[in-house]
């Protein structure tokens, strides 16, 4: 298991942790509200396209997918290592967990769904899909270290 994983990480600090009812309009609720919360923190701005871009796709899979009642989100950002660790957890049931890492390639495009998690592998460092006791969770981290030095969110 990789360290990048979204697991908890000392001397991260929580920047988003909200669990929230599911309908159809909570995918543009989560990104508005982590967009407004990383503008006062130093995320290059093509991380935060990727990011929303993930949480989208998966606070999307929960609502539309689990028909269950709840999804979390998680954002932990560790400073040192300038990874941001992310998990979205629903209560709906889950595939197998299998680890999602190696080449960064999105789904067979011609392909009319299952986009979603091609979208993530090829958007994050890493991630993961784990089956927890109420559900299941992906987990992934993006390395803000990759991106290019150029402007950040904040003005």
């Amino acid at each position: 298991m990789s360290a990048l994983l979204a697991t908890p990480q000392p001397g991260g600090r929580l920047l988003y942790d909200e669990t929230h009812r599911t309908h159809l309009g909570l995918p543009g609720e989560v990104r508005s509200h982590v967009r407004a919360l990383l503008d006062n923190e130093p995320v290059p701005r093509q991380a935060l396209d990727d990011l929303l871009s993930i949480l989208s796709e998966l606070v999307t899979n929960s609502c539309v997918h689990t028909m269950r009642s709840w999804v979390r989100v998680t954002l932990v950002l560790i400073d040192e290592s300038r990874v941001l660790h992310g998990t979205v957890h629903d209560d709906g049931p889950g595939a197998i967990p299998l680890p999602v890492q190696g080449p960064r390639e999105l789904a067979d495009p011609a392909r009319e769904s299952g986009m979603g998690l091609g979208i993530v592998v090829t958007l994050s460092t890493t991630c993961e899909t784990v089956i927890t006791r109420t559900g299941k969770a992906v987990r992934f981290a993006l390395d803000l270290s990759v991106y290019a030095t150029e402007p950040t969110t904040r003005a």
